[in-house]
């Protein structure tokens, strides 16, 4: 058995989809900058571009809640069922998703 401890840090939040997020999977852009791709119960996708070093501040009654650490670069429609499983090429240029929804050849 491994003694290896597992450290998680939360840095913020993003928001876009309209339902709860089923699949996560990471990559990064031409440029080397980290993106994420987000598939929901809401049958889409979202292509995030990530900003992790400049993190903006969400603020309620004057007093940081929250922080932003990315925006939406694209979303991605067609699937009939929630998104259940996504994967991202080792390029990051394409990304295959899987739904609960009907499939086609």
């Amino acid at each position: 058995m491994s003694d290896t401890k597992l450290s998680v840090e939360f840095v913020g939040s993003l928001r876009g989809h309209n339902g709860w997020v089923t699949a996560l999977t990471v990559g990064s852009d031409a440029n080397g900058k980290p993106l994420l791709v987000s598939g929901s119960r809401d049958r889409s996708l979202i292509v995030w571009k990530l900003d992790l070093e400049n993190p903006e501040e969400i603020t309620q009654d004057n007093e940081v809640v929250d922080y932003k650490v990315g925006k939406p670069f694209k979303a991605l429609k067609g699937h009939s069922h929630f998104v259940s499983s996504l994967a991202m090429a080792r390029d990051s240029k394409h990304v295959v998703s899987g739904s609960w929804g009907k499939y086609y050849f």
